[in-house]
Parts: structure tokens; sequence; C-alpha cells
């Protein structure tokens, strides 16, 4: 081995990445790729946070990186403040047509446990409403003459299996919004929406008065949803976890309490074990026992890996792919609903995309 492949250890990238995102100040060594990292950042959505993170580094190559990863973190913060915009008019449809909501994800968070637009990178806005609530908020948005929405087969598509749909600004295609009735697809959680909005908060941003999940139940959706997009991990997901254990709003006995009611032990479970390996120290150890039996745990010993900032090796290919979902799921009658949910889905695969 090269003294620069020894001195980057395997994973030289990914283990510069993962050191400036816990803030150790990693030297940019010979025959680490520039591209590579910022790719890496680009995926993982973190770029942003390691343009502030990062000291000032001297050097060509270093210099480059610092460019790099500072240019996107202006670009987020455009982009962001584009979107984030929009959220007003749309909050104001919403609740003219009597429905409460609460932000998830990337725009609860901002306020919460960031500094500013500019750190967490947003693709869209999501919102949670209650299901029985959409048609007159689609019906109000439709007056409205300001959002292009799904056609009617693709609406049918996503409101019986992803239990979510997609709008867009008419003015501005780029400013996307998804209003959610549940926080994962059909078959994968008993979490019932109103009383998520019953426990919901108060957070301020930009100025406005919106309303987010509790911390308990913020923390329990985004723990699911990184589980659940085990074949595309993101870094920023584990990592707003762990500004929320960080802040003080990751109330562990609720969050465990909450995901045996709502049988997602299993998600949550690999969510934690996840934001471990990322940031150790920062999980209690009775929260990453395995709540699964010699079978299970064996099945996920077999996609282990040594990259320092994914939880398990590619599990894009079949069978892997599927069998992580089904994995990942606590009952077999979660799996039952689960696969009847996935093979409605297929029959209503060839649909118009709007």
């Amino acid at each position: 081995m090269s003294g620069a492949a020894a001195a980057a250890g395997g994973f030289g990238e990914e283990r510069f990445v993962l050191a400036a995102l816990r803030g150790q100040e990693p030297r940019l060594q010979p025959g680490l790729s520039v591209e590579r990292i910022l790719a890496l950042c680009d995926w993982h959505g973190v770029a942003p946070l390691l343009a502030r993170a990062l000291p000032p580094l001297r050097g060509e190559r270093e210099e480059r990186l610092a460019g790099g990863l500072a240019a996107r973190r202006r670009r987020t913060a455009v982009d962001n403040l584009r979107l984030l915009s929009r959220l007003p008019a749309l909050a104001g449809e919403i609740e003219a047509a009597g429905a409460p909501f609460a932000l998830l994800k990337g725009a609860g968070l901002i306020p919460l446990v960031y500094a500013g637009a500019e750190e967490r990178p947003l693709t869209d806005v999501d919102l949670l409403v209650r299901r029985e609530d959409w048609p007159r908020v689609r019906e109000r948005l439709v007056r409205s003459g300001r959002y292009l929405l799904p056609s009617p087969e693709r609406e049918r598509l996503y409101t019986r299996y992803h239990q979510k749909v997609e709008i867009a600004a008419a003015e501005d295609l780029a400013c996307q919004f998804e209003l959610h009735w549940n926080i994962e697809i059909e078959g994968r959680t008993a979490t019932d929406a109103g009383r998520l909005l019953e426990r919901a908060v108060p957070v301020i941003l930009d100025g406005r008065t919106y309303r987010r999940l509790g911390d308990a139940d913020q923390a329990l959706h985004l723990a699911v949803h990184a589980a659940h997009h085990a074949t595309g991990p993101r870094l920023i997901w584990i990592h707003d976890l762990h500004r929320l254990a960080r802040a003080g709003h990751l109330p562990w006995e609720e969050l465990d309490t909450r995901a045996r009611k709502d049988q997602v032990r299993m998600a949550a479970w690999y969510a934690l074990a996840y934001l471990e390996k990322v940031h150790p120290g920062t999980v209690p150890p009775e929260l990453l026992a395995p709540p699964a039996g010699p079978l299970r745990r064996w099945l996920l010993s077999r996609v282990a890996t040594r990259d320092p900032i994914l939880p398990t090796r590619d599990l894009e290919r079949p069978p892997w792919r599927w069998l992580a979902s089904l994995l990942l799921l606590d009952t077999p009658g979660r799996m039952g609903r689960f696969l009847a949910g996935h093979a409605r889905r297929k029959l209503l695969l060839r649909v118009p995309s709007r």
C-alpha cells in the first residue's frame, strides 16, 4: 500500500467527510480526490455544513475544495430561500381549507437545530395533513390556479400506496411540495396522522409561526424515513438526528415507547445504529440491541460494510433491495400489508408523470 493510501486508511474521502462532519479538522492527504469529496458531499447533503466546519486550508487542492464547498453553500441558501418563499402562500391555502398541517423533515428542522437556511439543503417541502382533508385542500388549490397538481391517475397511485401527493408552484416548477398523511408508505407503520397533528408544537420559520411534529414524533419520523431509504442513505438524515440529540430534542425513552406502539422498532433501531456509527456516543446503549431474532440478525450481518459513512453495503440489487424492506418491518402482518400494497402499486405503475 502506498503512503498516501495508508494515510487515508481505506475509504479516504469518506473518512475525510466524516471527520469534518464531526468537527475533527481533517487533513487533505495526498491521494485524496477533491472531486470525489465534493461528489460525496453533494449526495449526502452535507456540503454546506463542511463549508462552515473546515478550518482555513492552504494549497491549490485545499483552495479548490474550500471554493467548491462555499459555492454549494451559497447555492443552498438561494435555492432554499426560493423554495421557502412559496411556503406561506401554500400554508394559507391549506388553512383556508380548514385543514391542520405540520412541517416535516428539513423545513421543520432548519429553525430548530440549524443556524440558517443555507445549512440544510431542501429538495422540497414536506407537510403532514390528514387524508380526509386532502379533497378540500385539493379543491382550494385548483381554485387558486397557482399550483400544478398530479393527474388523476398519478394521484390515485400516490394516495393509495405512497400516502402522499406531490404539487408544484405553477409560476416556479422548481418549488416542489409534498403533502403526506402518513410518515411512511402503505403497510410500514401503524402511525395515525391525526394523533401526530394533535401532538404538533409551534415553530417559527422566516417570522411566521407554523407547527412541527413533537420531539418524539419528529425523531421517529426521521429515523423511519432514513431506515426505509436504506438503498440510498444520506448522511444529512442521520446528522439531523444528531443535531436533535445534541439540542435536547430527542427524548430517548419516549422515542422507544412510540416506536413499539407504532410497530416500527426495527426501522428505528436500524437508524439509531447508523447514527451511533456516524456519531459514536450519541445513542443510549440499551437502544442499540437489535429487536430481532437470530435469522434477521444473520441476514443483516451479511450486508455489513466497512464504509464509515454507510450503514450497509449496496442494497440496490435484488434480492437484497426487497429483502431489506421486509427485514425492517416489525411483524408478519406488516410484511403482508407491505407486499400487498407493493403488488397494487405495480398494477398502477404505468401512469402519466403529471
